[in-house]
């Protein structure tokens, strides 16, 4: 059997499913300046924010 090809999967579970979001232009620029400030992703500012939101 041969290896998959690509990217490893980070954490414990693949990321598979997709969100799309409808935001202001102010919040979608304090995401880039916060991404931007701690050297991450947009994505990863959203990953964080809803984790924290519920806790995990």
């Amino acid at each position: 059997m041969t290896k998959k090809m690509g990217r490893p999967v980070k954490g414990s579970e693949p990321m598979d499913k997709q969100l799309v979001v409808r935001m202001t232009e102010t919040m979608h620029n304090d995401i880039t300046e916060y991404a931007e400030k701690n050297g991450i992703g947009k994505m990863e500012v959203v990953r964080k924010a809803v984790e924290e939101f519920f806790d995990k």
